[in-house]
């Protein structure tokens, strides 16, 4: 009998350490908030001259005028925004309007 309430409080205090633990790490999301680059992604950047990236997509090699940045699926942004950060520049700041060979439209 005193082994069961042994074995049951080390489980009750197991589930609620690890309950403790995730709303622990949940508040300090809330509390930080999500992190945004603020460094822009500079065109002349080995990376962006690669992919094609220009600020103005209208100098860009595109083929839809309706493809840039701002609505691309890499720009996890409002497409509003004028600058926003993009996951293939490692979360540095491109142009709403910029392009580059890696555009994929939102779904």
């Amino acid at each position: 009998m005193a082994q069961d309430l042994k074995s049951c409080a080390r489980r009750r205090f197991l589930a609620m350490s690890a309950g403790a633990a995730g709303v622990a790490q949940l508040g300090s999301l809330l509390v930080a908030g999500p992190a945004y680059a603020q460094e822009k992604v500079d065109p002349a950047d080995p990376l962006a001259v690669g992919l094609g990236y220009v600020h103005d997509g209208d100098q860009s090699a595109r083929t839809d005028a309706n493809e840039r940045c701002g609505n691309c699926l890499q720009f996890p942004a409002d497409e509003t925004v004028e600058w926003g950060p993009c996951n293939i520049f490692a979360g540095r700041l491109v142009h709403g309007q910029g392009w580059c060979a890696v555009y994929v439209p939102k779904g």
